[in-house]
């Protein structure tokens, strides 16, 4: 990618605009509707050569562990716009607790993140400019696609491996780092850590050790269980998790059944 230097001023920030330079209204750039024909014939290309399916703004890729999609976002009213990335194991619940399948909307996913043209601040967030301005628009989504987001995904690849390396010994330690690595969203929390929600993350631990025949899967749960009884703020998907806790790994469908979440609501209300 190119250094924020070398890009036009209306993708920076407005505290890194040189002394004189006014940023400009967004309220004056096109809608977001105006660029899907550019973005479809400049940014789908990238995606496609890297084994994506796409249909106009959106693109899936079906792997052998992860099923992975890449949206182009943005207000009805025009601005900016944002690309996601996100991915989510077939058969594995939505963030939720949910019952979800493949296609799936970036929402349900537990991996997710955003492209990035830089790392400072909006470094996510692409000015849509005027309608002059739009090949130079998708050409920069084009080039963060191809650096960051590919990048990305090539960590997701990896991810599986990566998340059967931590076991409850290790938790503390290399969750935070994991989390961080592979854009784990497991909570609607806008806020969320590692330390936030250990519960939720213990959970998808226990999950992907269990399929995958590890020993260490009886641990997380109790390690989970543990994490439950020191919860003080206690919600219907924290009972949720504890039943979990203490099924998973003797065996069963991995989401909830309807009568362990009614349990959980029983417990959290009783």
């Amino acid at each position: 990618m190119r250094p924020l230097s070398e890009l036009p001023h209306r993708f920076w920030p407005p505290a890194l605009l040189p002394s004189g330079v006014q940023p400009r209204d967004k309220f004056s750039n096109q809608k977001i509707v105006k660029i899907k024909s550019a973005y479809g014939k400049v940014v789908s290309p990238v995606l496609r050569a890297a084994g994506f399916r796409c249909r106009g703004t959106k693109g899936e890729r079906v792997g052998a562990w992860l099923w992975e999609g890449v949206w182009l976002l943005g207000g009805k009213y025009g601005g900016k716009a944002q690309i996601v990335v996100a991915a989510h194991p077939p058969g594995f619940p939505a963030r939720n607790e949910y019952v979800v399948t493949a296609p799936y909307d970036y929402p349900a996913c537990i991996f997710k993140r955003t492209v990035r043209f830089h790392d400072g601040e909006r470094g996510d967030e692409f000015d849509l400019g005027f309608s002059s301005e739009t090949d130079e628009t998708v050409a920069v989504m084009a080039e963060a696609v191809a650096a960051d987001g590919l990048a990305y995904l090539d960590r997701l690849q990896r991810a599986r491996p990566r998340l059967l390396s931590i076991t409850a010994d290790n938790f503390d330690v290399e969750m935070p780092l994991a989390h961080a690595e592979l854009g784990l969203c497991v909570t609607d929390s806008a806020f969320e850590n590692a330390e936030n929600a250990a519960i939720e993350l213990l959970l998808l631990l226990v999950r992907v050790h269990r399929e995958a025949g590890s020993p260490h899967a009886q641990a997380l749960a109790e390690r989970g269980l543990a994490a439950f009884e020191a919860t003080e703020r206690r919600g219907v998907v924290h009972h949720v998790a504890r039943i979990l806790f203490a099924r998973l790994p003797a065996g069963g469908p991995l989401h909830a059944s309807d009568a362990e979440k009614q349990a959980a609501w029983d417990a959290m209300r009783g």
